[in-house]
């Protein structure tokens, strides 16, 4: 039988610094010079792709390690990529290269934070007499529907008994955990630029009644007219959203974040997207406007 001998090259390593990459040819090792030329420019489409996938990545990074949002789609993306792009078709949101540089992140309507297998839960906004604005979830509690309060027990054995039931959220299990989102639009003060931020709280809270659960901050459960709500502070540009989780089997209902802010606007102008364009200074056409992104 004829010996075959394998000329092809195995690389061994690569050392960029030294512009160096080593592989072995038969019983050679062989030295040459690694350099990869990339253009130093970008085309109108591939700086507005990109900046697309900037600020979707700049809000994942918002969410708290333990309450990054659970992503399950039919095709087993990672929780991340999932995230990346089911929120595709969200408004993309145009900041400079400096205010990308220190973080820079906004609270655009329709985010995506939770997808699965599960049941979705609906809300909308609603107020108290007094004017407190409401979270109104479409989960009924066992409360009198006339009555809109406070729900006073503070504990999950006593908040698993108000919305469990048969006939009450057939949909709901005692191993399923409610997470409530709130999001919050800031500034972050750099040298450089002011760069805005979203700040992301959320709350678990298990309907086992095994472990005992602390609310958001300055928020309050209620229940509204029969049905869960939370009663919010009077902050400008914040959303929420309230997820339900399934933690055995790593999914979670279709959640998007409900808002009335306006606070993405001045970031989705053609005016923003030129001066995003304009900071990076490799954008060959900065004439495009954003209305004509093809999603």
């Amino acid at each position: 039988m004829a010996k075959i001998q394998n000329n092809t090259p195995a690389i061994l390593g690569r050392f960029k610094g030294m512009g160096l990459t080593f592989y072995r040819r038969g019983d050679d090792i062989v030295a040459r010079s690694s350099y990869k030329f990339q253009p130093s420019h970008q085309s109108s489409a591939q700086f507005r792709s990109r900046e697309r996938v900037r600020r979707l990545i700049a809000l994942w990074k918002s969410f708290p390690y333990n309450g990054h949002p659970v992503m399950e789609t039919p095709d087993g993306l990672i929780p991340y990529r999932a995230f990346l792009r089911i929120n595709s078709q969200v408004p993309t949101a145009y900041l400079t290269a400096q205010q990308h540089k220190a973080g820079g992140a906004v609270l655009v309507p329709g985010l995506c934070v939770s997808a699965g297998r599960l049941d979705p839960i609906e809300y909308r906004f609603d107020a108290l007499p007094d004017g407190r604005r409401l979270v109104v979830t479409s989960l009924r509690t066992t409360c009198d529907s006339d009555l809109s309060q406070p729900l006073a027990p503070a504990t999950a054995e006593a908040f698993g008994d108000l919305i469990l039931g048969s006939d009450l959220n057939p949909s709901l299990r005692t191993a399923y955990i409610l997470r409530f989102y709130c999001l919050s639009q800031g500034v972050k003060h750099t040298d450089e630029a002011d760069a805005p931020v979203v700040q992301v709280r959320c709350a678990d809270v298990p309907l086992d009644g095994k472990e005992p659960f602390t609310f958001l901050d300055g928020h309050e459960l209620y229940t509204h007219h029969g049905y869960l709500a939370v009663a919010c502070p009077d902050i400008p540009d914040v959303a929420y959203a309230v997820a339900l989780l399934d933690p055995r089997h790593h999914t979670a209902s279709p959640q998007c974040i409900l808002t009335t802010a306006t606070c993405h606007e001045p970031y989705t102008t053609p005016e923003a997207a030129t001066r995003a364009a304009t900071s990076y200074g490799n954008v060959r056409d900065k004439s495009y406007r954003p209305e004509s992104d093809k999603r």
